[in-house]
């Protein structure tokens, strides 16, 4: 998916309209799932930004302002605000037990894997990312940061993002989720392909499907919001009131 400029913008802004209906729909889920699809098919726009620049680098090995602004700063932005998204559906009440989960994964990690599935070579994307390049895969996105995103990376991703989707009832939709991202596994050096394949999957999901039954804490954000002066939680009461407050049963 995203493999050229055209495709890239086109895939996005279907997604995008999808997304402006099921908000306008608002019925159970509709609104939390309309922003995190804003979200994964930012994706989409970051890459056609990215095709649209060509990826070239001078002589002197550099590449252009664009690629490395949306390479190193809106690409790792866009991934941590669907995180924050994922996060604040459930009030942020599951990112202990999130980042608990990350961190015995890390230390599995350290103690049983080596290579690409190691915390280390995370930590290596993390460190020494910079521009991006055209993947040598036919019909892949841009290789993110010019270099090949690891399996770790990718583990992070998911233990931080499925603990609030498993606790709302949404067993189904993670399933997809993981499904989609983890075929990458097949696909070498075209990992970032696969968030263009999951935002255009969830558009069709969430089109026919609004999620289950709203959890309890979804109708108290009323009553709780001047309960706290931490300006995240705060955050999460607006945004809980603007997803849920209206929303039909």
């Amino acid at each position: 998916m995203c493999w050229s400029l055209e495709v890239s913008v086109l895939t996005g802004a279907a997604a995008w309209v999808t997304a402006g209906y099921i908000m306008k729909r608002n019925v159970r889920w509709d609104r939390a799932s309309a922003l995190f699809l804003m979200a994964v098919s930012s994706m989409q726009f970051a890459d056609a930004f990215l095709w649209w620049d060509g990826m070239a680098k001078g002589a002197d090995g550099t590449c252009s302002t664009t690629n490395w602004v949306t390479s190193v700063i809106f690409i790792p932005l866009i991934l941590r605000a669907q995180l924050a998204v994922r996060q604040m559906e459930m009030r942020f009440k599951l990112f202990t037990t999130s980042v608990t989960i990350l961190v015995c994964a890390i230390l599995v990690g350290l103690m049983a894997f080596s290579g690409t599935w190691a915390p280390a070579a995370a930590w290596h994307y993390f460190t020494n990312r910079a521009c991006s390049t055209a993947s040598l895969v036919e019909h892949s996105s841009p290789l993110w940061g010019g270099i090949n995103m690891p399996i770790f990376c990718f583990i992070i991703y998911f233990c931080l993002a499925m603990p609030p989707m498993l606790a709302s009832g949404r067993a189904p939709e993670c399933l997809l989720f993981v499904g989609i991202l983890s075929t990458a596994l097949s696909f070498e050096d075209a990992w970032s392909s696969k968030f263009c394949s999951l935002a255009c999957a969830l558009g069709i999901w969430y089109l026919f499907y609004s999620g289950p039954p709203l959890p309890p804490h979804t109708r108290e954000h009323v009553k709780e919001k001047g309960a706290t002066r931490n300006p995240f939680l705060k955050f999460a009461y607006a945004y809980e009131k603007f997803c849920f407050g209206t929303a039909k049963a």
